[in-house]
């Protein structure tokens, strides 16, 4: 097997064990945190997002976290201006981390908050014109969220 070959099964197999992927994962998370060479430090480190001092210590962070992992979810931070720390943390779907950015806008609704996008799927209305009613035609929330989606008729 020639050396790229190799290193590239090497690789996968290394990753398919859950506490060497969760190894990579806590590195990562230190990396951007902590190393101004990282590419992520100015959305991290230099924020004054930090790693909470018992999880320098990757058993420490492996006690924490391990058992909620599973193969495709990433660390997310709960707020998302807080630290990494037991409270803070938790696995989570790329979709649930996209919509737990500091660019997410949150809208309440019968009690409940979400996103757009979230009320959207969760209506099944189609999110872009939920969004154009709510941005653009600047309707109530309860109106676009309630509004039928009416079809035009030729006459």
């Amino acid at each position: 097997m020639a050396t790229r070959e190799y290193f590239k099964e090497y690789n996968r197999q290394y990753y398919l064990n859950p506490v060497n992927r969760l190894k990579a994962i806590w590195r990562t998370m230190i990396f951007r945190c902590e190393n101004p060479k990282s590419e992520m430090f100015y959305a991290y480190g230099k924020k004054g997002v930090r790693v909470c001092d018992e999880w320098k210590e990757f058993e420490n962070f492996k006690k924490d976290m391990f058992g909620g992992y599973k193969k495709g979810l990433s660390i997310d931070r709960i707020n998302n201006t807080g630290n990494y720390c037991k409270e803070n943390c938790r696995w989570a779907t790329s979709l649930e981390q996209a919509q737990n950015t500091s660019r997410s806008r949150f809208i309440t609704y019968n009690g409940i908050k979400k996103t757009l996008s979230q009320w959207a799927r969760d209506l099944g209305i189609s999110g872009s014109k939920v969004r154009t009613r709510f941005y653009v035609y600047k309707w109530p929330i309860n109106k676009c969220l309630n509004q039928q989606n009416y079809v035009r008729h030729k006459i």
